[in-house]
């Protein structure tokens, strides 16, 4: 399992790199506003498609983290994982079911940055590994925030600007069933690439992890997939 204590780290070296370069923008996006309209169920005021297009949609593989409390009980501890810019995919009938070829395709690796695996996505669609998403805490609260990293990969890299630390201000069950992560929406709360992301057509991501634990014990993971629709983008 990833340990969040190493994501300071890695937003210290990305931030060393990004501001030793120009900054660059982001390709915008081909995804027009009705698909995401589309996707949410309808009779839930949780998730509210925008009116405009997305600045840009991704698909994250990677793994959800659990640890075992002092309390003796399983909690999330995070997401981290990879994202692709698939716009590209659109309007192919592989833009909708690559966050389900990508679930069944991961590798045994526990690595949610894989290189090996990001280059297997790479090739096998086409689409250019974009970022990194993970969790770090917040130096103000100590809380763990989700973070999407894109200052390293694509036409962002070395834009300091070019990363969106966010919280969820909503969510539902996945339509798709229990086994899947719920759907969200995040709200941007430092960085430039977006100031509302969401999450949707999740595939894994959960543990039903009822028994008692021992503290100390080693974290676990599960894989997931899913596709991030980004919007407002500064940059």
């Amino acid at each position: 399992m990833l340990a969040l204590s190493f994501l300071p780290l890695l937003l210290l070296a990305t931030a060393g790199l990004a501001a030793s370069s120009p900054g660059r923008r982001a390709t915008p996006s081909a995804v027009p506003a009705s698909v995401l309209a589309q996707l949410l169920p309808a009779n839930q005021q949780q998730l509210v498609a925008p009116t405009d297009a997305p600045t840009f949609v991704a698909l994250v593989t990677g793994f959800h983290n659990f640890t075992c409390t002092r309390m003796g009980t399983w909690a999330s501890d995070g997401f981290a994982g990879q994202l692709f810019d698939i716009s590209s995919l659109f309007p192919g009938s592989e833009f909708s079911q690559i966050q389900n070829d990508a679930y069944f395709s991961q590798s045994a690796s526990t690595d949610p940055f894989d290189p090996t695996f990001a280059k297997q996505v790479e090739d096998k669609y086409g689409i250019p590994l974009s970022g990194q998403h993970y969790f770090a805490s917040s130096g103000v609260t100590g809380l763990a925030s989700p973070v999407f990293d894109f200052r390293n990969n694509g036409p962002t890299a070395g834009n300091p600007d070019a990363i969106v630390v966010a919280d969820v201000t909503g969510h539902i069950p996945s339509p798709t069933g229990t086994s899947d992560l719920d759907w969200q929406v995040m709200t941007g709360t430092s960085g430039k690439f977006a100031s509302t992301i969401f999450r949707v057509s999740t595939k894994g991501g959960v543990l039903n992890l009822v028994e008692a634990c021992e503290p100390n014990t080693p974290g676990l993971q599960a894989k997931f997939t899913a596709q991030l629709f980004f919007y407002g983008s500064k940059l």
